[in-house]
């Protein structure tokens, strides 16, 4: 297995592997970074994560405009990060964990 500090000459040699090796080693340090980033949210916050009112305790104020609705679920809510995880929701019928942006 390559190393991350090959020479180029390796590396176009073994670029499959390396790639391979360092998407890998990627999504392992994202995901558990992303993993410890929740559980240390839940060992602060306690149950007060699955509250209606969320950790801040402040009562959620819904709006019934149905415009607003159909904005956020077409994906045309003006928040680019929003509007495109959305539109990659009604695409795939499903959200990759790395978010563009």
């Amino acid at each position: 297995m390559p190393s991350l500090s090959m020479p180029p000459s390796l590396c176009t040699r073994h670029a499959s592997c390396y790639c391979a090796t360092f998407r890998c080693v990627h999504l392992l340090l994202f995901c558990s970074l992303d993993y410890s980033l929740v559980r240390f949210f839940a060992l602060k916050h306690g149950n007060r994560i699955f509250f209606e009112t969320g950790t801040s305790g402040l009562p959620l104020v819904w709006n019934p405009d149905p415009e607003l609705w159909a904005r956020w679920r077409d994906g045309r809510t003006g928040l680019p990060l929003v509007d495109a995880n959305m539109r990659e929701l009604a695409a795939t019928g499903g959200l990759t964990h790395v978010l563009p942006g």
